[in-house]
């Protein structure tokens, strides 16, 4: 797992720490106080949120087929619903 950086909010000091620390806290090695370490979605997250952008358009596409107004509105609440989750991360 790739290091994060990581801005000491106390000092301004930037420094590194593990991936594995990911969400957790750490000592700034300049002042010595408690920072937290923000956490960011997995990059799994970003594949799932892809694969479920397929599956809407290809679920709407397959809708479309048969009654394309029924196909426009399963795309449009389908691909809100996966941006909306993906804005929540």
């Amino acid at each position: 797992m790739a290091d994060i950086e990581v801005h000491c909010p106390h000092c301004e000091f930037l420094f590194d720490v593990p991936g594995s620390m990911n969400g957790g806290i750490a000592s700034c090695p300049d002042c010595e106080r408690t920072v937290p370490i923000k956490s960011g979605p997995e990059p799994i997250y970003w594949v799932m949120v892809g694969l479920g952008v397929f599956a809407v358009l290809a679920i709407s596409g397959g809708i479309a087929l048969a009654e394309p107004i029924a196909g426009l509105v399963v795309a449009i609440i389908g691909l809100g619903i996966v941006g909306l989750v993906a804005v929540c991360a």
